[in-house]
């Protein structure tokens, strides 16, 4: 009996014991849960660097003239712009001269062959940045692990520039800024990426409609069809 008595007071005691730590493991691990959140929640923004940029280079490449690709970047860590071709978006920052993105979405239209192109080209780029300089404030070059610089960006207000040469342009899906010059009555030449070709003027029911080889323009005030390698764009006059 007097054995029985100790064992059933040890296991009181014991028990007691267990419940006290236990109630303090739970006490540890709720102040815990606790720092955590607190210690993950940003301090700031996530973004210093704000705005929409224009890409001005990738890999040291200039992008093609006349179409515009741009990098804009919100607080929030989001970014989003046109690739030339297509709208994109995903998650990026650029904070303290260091630069992450990752693989960002697009919205996936047909393009032709060079602008499909410069678009991998600023995709790859974008996963590969790693960290960035300022140049005068104005400018900012984006580098990767090994120094090499893949993006060049300029502030958009700074860079843009309006056509003086009296071109008429238009944004085509899938076909970038395309810009008409008028040759002479008859004649018009297409800057279509980096190629210029000359298209003479055929009979259309309505508007007006130019041909060249296996491309087609025709325009009807502010809005356009454009047949070019083997697709068809539609366009919008900007």
């Amino acid at each position: 009996m007097i054995i029985n008595f100790f064992t059933n007071t040890l296991g009181f005691v014991a028990g007691r014991t267990n419940r006290a730590l236990f109630k303090k493991a739970l006490l540890i691990s709720y102040v815990v849960g606790i720092t955590a959140c607190t210690t993950t929640a940003p301090d700031g923004p996530v973004n210093t660097v704000t705005g929409i940029w224009l890409v001005e280079a990738i890999d040291e490449q200039p992008v093609i003239s006349d179409t515009p690709v741009t990098l804009t970047f919100k607080e929030n860590g989001r970014v989003s712009g046109f690739a030339g071709c297509n709208q994109y978006s995903g998650v990026g920052s650029m904070n303290d001269e260091r630069a992450t993105f990752s693989a960002p979405v697009s919205t996936r239209r047909m393009c032709i062959e060079e602008l499909a192109q410069q678009e991998q080209r600023l995709f790859k780029a974008l996963t590969q940045a790693r960290y960035y300089n300022y140049n005068d404030n104005k400018n900012i070059v984006v580098y990767n692990n090994e120094d090499q610089a893949v993006l060049k960006l300029s502030r958009a207000k700074d860079s843009v520039a309006t056509d003086q040469s009296g071109n008429v342009q238009y944004l085509c899906e899938g076909a970038g800024v395309v810009s008409m010059r008028q040759v002479n009555a008859e004649v018009i030449e297409l800057t279509i990426a980096d190629k210029q070709p000359l298209l003479t003027r055929t009979r259309s029911a309505s508007g007006v409609r130019y041909a060249g080889k296996e491309i087609i323009f025709h325009h009807q005030q502010n809005e356009a069809l454009l047949d070019y390698d083997n697709q068809r764009f539609g366009c919008q006059q900007r």
